[in-house]
């Protein structure tokens, strides 16, 4: 376990001693690790409420902070915590604790987008449902009005894209979207409401007068309003989404729904790399990555259970992010922000594939040269991807 409550106090110590304040910090698991491990917010807040800069309230806390087990650096007024050493126990994945039990993501169907702005936010929509009930947590897509209901699994995602079209042509007269979210709170408990939109400056004003200042019981809500590139293509181009749902078999759906939810402008995305054996195939880069680390380790097994890793170790970084990447996953979709996550884990893979490639490494593998650090890094990464490909 990665037990950072010691941090987390030392800091809320200096900013008691400094400001007379006690204050709540969060830490959120970084998805980019050359900056920190953990990033928190809290600089931010104290600099609204106290008048000053980020980098002054920094200084000031900086200077008390006592505890030794970690780097701590302010980037762009956020705080990067990196460890200086951690201890990861019996090898096992770690999923967080969640705080939810129930989501609702909504997908509004509206006759001002494109069909293909629908269908790619219909996409994300269904993936991040798998993604919360692959955290245990329930939950439920709302295209317009039409419920697409809870604990549906992967196999159904030819059903779903088959259905968009005349999901489309039926709902999109439902332009009253303060409405329709209200009619579905008065039928559904849940915890969290997420709503994923396209670019439109009046809905953004208009849901955050509605309900960031009205309460629905202890009900949290999330709008994510996407630029107008992810939104749009070419008009000449609309038609070619339609095209490749209707001639794809389940791995290329399944390939172009992780596509579309990524954080590419819609004129950057080419659905037929959805087919292709490569990097820009997220399912097929997965598992290509499992296959060759079960080649590469599937013999090779750790002498310890337990590890402690420290900054100099070369592959401590991939430690970490393996062994947060649930907790950064749950945190992404808490925001609505699984694309960034998305390009996080390409990133990951690009990472993990390129050490696989080197040719020193490579050698050190068939000499069983590799330390037992390694082989315990590398085998904890397999048994988290088998995991998530699920």
């Amino acid at each position: 376990m990665l037990n950072i409550d010691d941090i987390k106090q030392d800091i809320i110590n200096s900013i008691k001693l400094n400001f007379d304040l006690s204050l709540d910090i969060k830490f959120f698991p970084s998805l980019n690790l050359e900056l920190g491990d953990f990033y928190s917010d809290f600089c931010i807040l104290l600099a609204k409420q106290f008048k000053k800069s980020t980098q002054d309230i920094y200084q000031i806390i900086l200077k008390d902070l006592s505890c030794k087990n970690y780097e701590i650096s302010l980037v762009a007024d956020y705080v990067n915590i990196k460890l200086k050493s951690f201890k990861i126990t019996n090898n096992e994945i770690y999923k967080p604790h969640t705080n939810i039990d129930d989501v609702i993501i909504f997908i509004p169907v509206l006759d001002t987008y494109p069909k293909s702005l629908f269908y790619r936010l219909a996409f994300k929509g269904f993936l991040t449902k798998l993604l919360f009930e692959k955290l245990n947590i329930k939950a439920r897509l709302f295209l317009g009005n039409e419920n697409f209901g809870a604990n549906k699994n992967l196999s159904e995602i030819k059903d779903f894209s088959h259905s968009l079209e005349n999901i489309y042509n039926e709902c999109k007269d439902d332009k009253d979207i303060i409405k329709i979210i209200n009619t579905i709170n008065a039928s559904y408990k849940t915890d969290l409401f997420i709503t994923y939109l396209g670019p439109n400056t009046f809905y953004q004003r208009e849901l955050s007068k509605e309900f960031f200042k009205t309460e629905f019981g202890q009900k949290h809500y999330v709008f994510k309003f996407h630029t107008k590139d992810w939104g749009n293509v070419y008009k000449e181009d609309e038609h070619e989404i339609e095209d490749f749902i209707k001639n794809s078999d389940l791995s290329g759906l399944v390939s172009l729904m992780y596509m579309l939810s990524k954080e590419l402008d819609f004129k950057e995305i080419n659905y037929y790399d959805a087919k292709l054996e490569s990097e820009e195939n997220f399912i097929y880069f997965l598992n290509l990555t499992v296959n060759r680390l079960n080649k590469f380790f599937d013999d090779k097994k750790c002498t310890e259970n337990d590890q402690e890793f420290i900054l100099e170790d070369k592959n401590r970084d991939i430690m970490m992010q393996s062994y947060l990447f649930y907790v950064s996953l749950y945190e992404s979709l808490l925001i609505g922000n699984i694309g960034a996550w998305l390009k996080s884990i390409d990133d990951f893979l690009m990472k993990i594939n390129v050490l696989l490639n080197n040719p020193n490494f490579r050698a050190s593998l068939k000499t069983n040269a590799v330390s037992d650090k390694d082989i315990y890094i590398f085998n904890f990464v397999l048994e988290l991807f088998q995991d998530f490909a699920k």
